[in-house]
């Protein structure tokens, strides 16, 4: 266990230190879109350590609707990017 001192993650959370995944201000549907899309992109594109948090998350129903679909498509690209630095740079590191 000493050798795990060295990581820049609190253990049990699965996300890089400073990775925000509070939804924007907005409307219910507009923050589900976000939350549903940046699980969906970080858990699609990070490591298998993350994929143990994370996963796909899309509300079929609401896939049909504008706002929800927009905003998950945006998010999911941003926290995908997210995933792919911590899985290639390590945890904080690319600072």
């Amino acid at each position: 266990m000493s050798a795990c001192t060295e990581m820049h993650f609190k253990p049990g959370w699965g996300k890089p230190s400073g990775f925000d995944m509070t939804p924007p201000p907005g409307p219910p549907k507009y923050q589900q879109g976000f939350s549903d899309g940046c699980e969906s992109g970080f858990s699609g594109y990070a490591n298998s350590f993350n994929k143990q948090f994370w996963s796909w998350k899309q509300d079929p129903e609401l896939a049909q609707e504008r706002e929800y679909y927009q905003i998950w498509k945006d998010a999911y690209s941003y926290c995908a990017l997210w995933g792919m630095m911590a899985d290639e740079h390590g945890w904080g590191n690319w600072r």
